[in-house]
């Protein structure tokens, strides 16, 4: 992406990488307000899904993980079904990482119906369902991640195993 500019206060700020600096290149006081700003003048424009998976990197870096979200949830509704089958995971974990397990799990049905599901997505649902509690679903997701992946589980799929006898 070129390189973004914003106004604030009397100041002119730089994105540079994931952070906002500036004319001194320091980082800037208010990420957050700068980000919001910096979105909203994105959204007045075309751009590509690619631009919206670059911009949720970014803001997933710096800690502006609402409006990776949102960016994500864009790539979603408008990426092809193997963008979907990469960026579902990653909304999912973004949503745990936000203390929103239950949207996560609400992604389920969605992924499914788009044909999207993939069991790296299950593994995140189902450690979506051991935040809310619900270990015996996240059991259910979680054998179903293990089957899609031809029985056999990955490190993250493992944890969650250990997770659920753990809290059981």
């Amino acid at each position: 992406m070129a390189e973004v500019t914003i106004e604030f206060e009397g100041k002119t700020y730089t994105r540079q990488k994931y952070y906002w600096v500036d004319a001194q290149h320091q980082q800037a006081p208010a990420q957050g307000e700068l980000d919001r700003k910096y979105y909203k003048q994105f959204l007045d424009e075309t751009h590509s899904v690619q631009e919206y998976i670059d911009l949720a990197g970014e803001f997933r870096q710096n800690g502006s993980l609402g409006y990776a979200a949102k960016c994500f949830q864009y790539v979603l509704e408008h990426g092809t079904i193997e963008e979907c089958r990469i960026y579902y995971p990653c909304l999912t974990s973004l949503y745990r990482e936000m203390n929103q397990p239950q949207k996560a799990v609400d992604l389920e049905p969605i992924m499914e119906q788009r044909g999207a599901l993939t069991h790296v997505a299950l593994t995140s649902i189902a450690a979506a369902y051991c935040d809310l509690g619900n270990l015996n679903e996240a059991k259910k997701c979680a054998n179903r991640a293990m089957a899609m992946n031809h029985g056999t589980a990955d490190q993250e799929l493992i944890a969650v195993f250990a997770r659920i006898k753990k809290d059981k």
